[in-house]
């Protein structure tokens, strides 16, 4: 499997694009047959969001679950709130690595 095109991306109307080089965007893809033009503005604005920020995001789960991890093991605290948001971020982080065929998560 090929990689994906290079972060950042960006919102280019309804477009989401990659700055190739300054002043080109090159088009990655498009926010069409929507039912609004509005609606296909603010869904290019969200996929580029998401985008930009999934390496930071999973990053931070990872960090996270460390932490809870680790807290379970120092503190005399009921682990199963603990043990349920552990479960739920593996899934997360589960969903976002690998093969890529699962973008519902």
């Amino acid at each position: 499997m090929s990689e994906h095109t290079p972060t950042p991306w960006e919102a280019c109307g309804k477009w989401v694009c990659e700055e190739n080089d300054p002043g080109h965007n090159v088009g990655i893809c498009v926010c069409e047959d929507r039912a609004t033009e509005a609606e296909a503005l603010a869904n290019a604005a969200f996929i580029v969001k998401a985008v930009n920020n999934h390496d930071a995001l999973v990053e931070m789960l990872k960090e996270a679950s460390l932490q809870i991890e680790y807290l379970q093991e120092k503190l005399p605290i009921p682990t199963s709130s603990g043990v349920t948001v552990l479960v739920r971020i593996n899934h997360v982080l589960a969903s976002v690595s690998g093969s890529g065929s699962d973008a519902n998560g």
